[in-house]
């Protein structure tokens, strides 16, 4: 949920109907795509979104979120939103994307789902050009969830036991 937060603030701090549009795409496919199939994976193994959402975050999500809700939210418009989100969304591309053509096999697993979602070409986006002060501030914003996705991925080395 705060991950949409930061494409709902990227659609607020938009200065054109285009820049609207793409967040809105990025937003629906948070909530429609991406969601639709976690709600799957959440059944599958016997739980609920209502169940999910009352567990505190873990303190990397945490930190995480809270990132990327600052560079959004104090950032000069919606480059600095993309920035924050950035890094998930190419970690994701490209690992699922390798994960694809290394595995094929994985479009007949129960995990095709989630790896057919961020493998797509839809999923990849591009960067526009900014002052050379913006591009550092973005660069900065970059790094730091870059920082948090690595800690993000680390964190599966220690299973949740409160579900």
């Amino acid at each position: 949920r705060e991950y949409a937060k930061v494409f709902a603030l990227g659609m607020l701090k938009a200065k054109d109907m285009e820049t609207i549009r793409n967040y809105y795409s990025l937003l629906s496919f948070v909530n429609e795509g991406e969601g639709a199939t976690r709600l799957r994976y959440l059944q599958h193994f016997g739980l609920d979104d209502a169940q999910v959402q009352k567990l505190e975050q873990r303190k990397e999500n945490r930190e995480y979120t809270q990132t990327m809700l600052r560079a959004a939210e104090e950032g000069e418009g919606e480059a600095e939103c993309m920035m924050a989100c950035l890094p998930c969304m190419l970690s994701y591309s490209w690992i699922f994307k390798r994960l694809l053509k290394q595995y094929p096999q994985v479009k007949d697993t129960i995990y095709w789902q989630l790896v057919r979602d961020y493998a797509s070409d839809e999923y990849e986006q591009a960067c526009e050009e900014w002052t050379p002060e913006r591009r550092l501030r973005c660069k900065e914003i970059f790094f730091a969830c870059s920082m948090h996705e690595l800690h993000f991925w680390q964190m599966s080395e220690h299973p949740r036991n409160d579900i």
